[in-house]
């Protein structure tokens, strides 16, 4: 019996000491390393997510491109009428992600509500707004909004469509403590995503392995993706089109970018998202379609961050803050109301 006790005597120690090791880094650690512990909100209302278990795979758009269009299948679009004004209501079609959706603001801070309150305001105009917007879309969701709960729209005065600088990939990484963590709404395999939900030692062993494999890896954006987007955007354009509506694109950035310091770690935010950004603005001038350049609206020396994200930064959980708190969400109205009183004529 010898031979039978000796490998359950193995594996049995191993599992005590996995035990241990996942006991005291709870002990040591003041949550489960992973963005979902940090951003309850954002992560549960953002659809499912793509993207290899290793942050440095290149992008498979189709993968997330179907799994995106059966999530907007039964989305509903929330819908506005501004109090005030007269005559027959200025339309509003909002496409976009967290900052038009107005994640941790109130409702009538978002820039959305902003805007089309100056509207009735100025120009005694009634304004009905539809908001399309869902955390943590890119530029399929942004088409499958369209092609979903606003399927159903014929007429719209102007479509809006926000793009963010992180639109071209997601990473399964973040900076959690000055170190690197999963996040598991970001993981696609389920045990996995599963395990890193869970586990504190999963979670920490799996990404610091990852890290590891490939240090110096430089970031690949591919064809596919870049093909992917310019589909996208022609179609979103012909969407507008059909709609007899002018198309007003922006593009904007995180307001925490002057958090990232000069040399920050392998796969942080920092690394890639300011070259996506810039990926971006390319493709939109490459795209022939007008669009505004918001990318430096944050660049002042006044900050515009949600408390919560300000105090993440500030203890090491976050790499930089990137959603506007309602000061923020004034700048963002202000800096678009002229292009929005361009698009729509006064009656």
């Amino acid at each position: 019996m010898g031979w039978l006790f000796r490998p359950i005597v193995v594996v049995g120690g191993a599992l005590v000491g996995l035990l241990a090791a996942e006991g005291a880094l709870r002990l040591a650690l003041p949550a489960l390393p992973s963005v979902r512990a940090l951003h309850q909100d954002a992560v549960a209302t953002a659809p499912a997510f793509w993207g290899g278990e290793d942050p440095g795979t290149p992008v498979r758009p189709g993968d997330h491109c179907a799994r995106s269009r059966s999530v907007y299948a039964t989305q509903q679009a929330r819908e506005r009428m501004e109090p005030g004004g007269a005559g027959e209501p200025v339309e509003l079609l909002f496409v976009g992600d967290s900052f038009t959706e107005g994640v941790q603001v109130p409702p009538e801070d978002a820039w959305t509500a902003v805007l089309a309150a100056r509207f009735v305001e100025e120009r005694g105009q009634r304004v009905h707004s539809v908001n399309l917007a869902k955390a943590g879309a890119d530029h399929c969701d942004h088409l499958h909004q369209l092609e979903g709960p606003g399927a159903s729209l014929t007429h719209a005065d102007v479509l809006i469509l926000q793009l963010f600088a992180d639109d071209l990939e997601h990473h399964s990484a973040i900076v959690v403590d000055g170190g690197l963590a999963i996040d598991p709404g970001r993981i696609r395999t389920p045990w996995l995503r599963d395990l890193a939900s869970r586990s504190y030692l999963a979670n920490l062993v799996w990404f610091t392995w990852a890290a590891r494999q490939a240090p110096d890896r430089t970031r690949v954006r591919s064809p596919e993706t870049d093909a992917a987007f310019r589909d996208h955007l022609a179609r979103i354009a012909a969407r507008a089109q059909a709609l007899d509506a002018p198309l007003l694109i922006f593009l904007v950035g995180p307001t925490g970018l002057t958090d990232c310091t000069a040399d920050p770690l392998e796969f942080s935010r920092c690394r890639w998202l300011p070259g996506d950004m810039d990926h971006i603005a390319a493709l939109l001038d490459e795209s022939g379609l007008p669009w505004v350049d918001l990318r430096t609206l944050w660049d002042g020396e006044e900050r515009y961050v949600l408390a919560e994200e300000e105090r993440l930064v500030a203890e090491g959980r976050m790499d930089m803050a990137i959603h506007p708190d309602s000061a923020g969400h004034r700048v963002l109205a202000d800096a678009l109301r002229p292009y929005l009183d361009d698009a729509v004529p006064a009656r």
